[in-house]
């Protein structure tokens, strides 16, 4: 089973819930999402008790990819600035192979970020995700899925 790792502000959970939905309902059946907020099987990712940096962790270094879900938001959280990413960064460097999926969901100051401004984003700057509704916003998502199904599809 293929793993990408979602990184969001909790703050953004419609979106997370929204490339979740769409996800479950168009990536390839051997590809899943791991989002620490999601229940599988009515239990939530993270469990009550356990260490959730360790569990974000590990998940971090046995993903096959990352979903950025970058926003004001997102960029204002420390665990995301001070700690995810830092460990995606590190995942990317130490494997080549390892998938960035950046998705704008507004108008911020990712080129402020050395990391986040090297990367080619799934939408265009000019169509940040808040921006779009209806089958124009199920569409970037959609478009963010067949880019991850193309590059895992020799992984089924």
């Amino acid at each position: 089973m293929t793993s990408i790792f979602v990184s969001y502000s909790s703050k953004d959970i419609s979106h997370v819930n929204s490339v979740n939905s769409i996800g479950s309902d168009n990536l390839f059946k051997n590809i899943n999402l791991w989002i620490a907020t999601q229940k599988k099987d009515k239990i939530s990712q993270l469990k009550p008790g356990e260490k959730w940096r360790d569990e974000i962790e590990k998940n971090i270094n046995s993903s096959s990819g990352a979903i950025l879900l970058v926003s004001k938001n997102f960029l204002d959280a420390e665990i995301i600035t001070n700690f995810e990413l830092p460990l995606i960064i590190k995942k990317k460097k130490e494997d080549p192979s390892y998938k960035i999926y950046p998705l704008l969901l507004d108008d911020c100051d990712y080129k402020d970020n050395s990391f986040l401004s090297s990367l080619q984003f799934s939408n265009s700057p000019n169509t940040f995700l808040m921006s779009l509704s209806g089958k124009r916003y199920q569409l970037e998502i959609e478009n963010l899925v067949n880019h991850i199904n193309e590059d895992f599809q020799n992984k089924k």
